[in-house]
């Protein structure tokens, strides 16, 4: 069990095969929480089925997981790593982290990301953990980069949000 500053539980574990009807729910919960994620507030389109096999080949992964962050008892944040398969790029994942609003600002996206990161590590196979971020999301850079992640480029037009184009910073942290 892992502490955060304001002294409630937050679990971090592995998702399993169960957990597939409450990732899709929280998703789109904080799908529509804000604009800073890709997925609105219809979530992911897959079924319980379909995120079930999702969950069990990244169980069966290396580089490929899903953490999950619970306060009693209760889904609170997410961390994903998405690596390859293919031999000359499974060294390089891409991460994606959400935290529900009304959790925001108490260190669990922290926790949450020295958890992964540490796992990260242990592998002795992810090298580089790759992640994008919108250019205007300036609380969410200074966090990243405040992990050790450093900016590589600008992806131009990268999200279409209510006919807005929004760039992209794409970020690398080197393990």
């Amino acid at each position: 069990m892992i502490q955060y500053k304001f002294k409630e539980a937050l679990i971090i574990r592995e998702a399993i095969r169960e957990d597939a009807k409450i990732i899709l729910e929280y998703l789109k919960i904080i799908g529509g929480e804000t604009n800073n994620l890709l997925i609105d507030m219809n979530g992911l389109p897959y079924t319980i089925e379909e995120e079930e096999k999702i969950i069990e080949d990244r169980i069966k992964s290396v580089n490929s997981k899903i953490f999950l962050g619970f306060i009693n008892g209760k889904i609170v944040s997410s961390l994903s790593f998405s690596g390859s398969n293919r031999k000359r790029i499974a060294h390089n994942v891409d991460l994606g982290i959400s935290v529900l609003k009304a959790f925001w600002g108490r260190g669990i996206g922290q926790k949450m990301m020295e958890y992964a990161l540490d796992y990260a590590k242990g592998t002795k196979v992810i090298k580089n953990v790759f992640l994008e971020v919108r250019t205007d999301n300036i609380r969410a850079i200074k966090f990243y980069e405040k992990q050790g992640f450093e900016k590589l480029t600008i992806l131009e037009n990268k999200i279409l949000i209510e006919k807005k184009y929004y760039d992209d910073v794409l970020m690398v942290k080197h393990l």
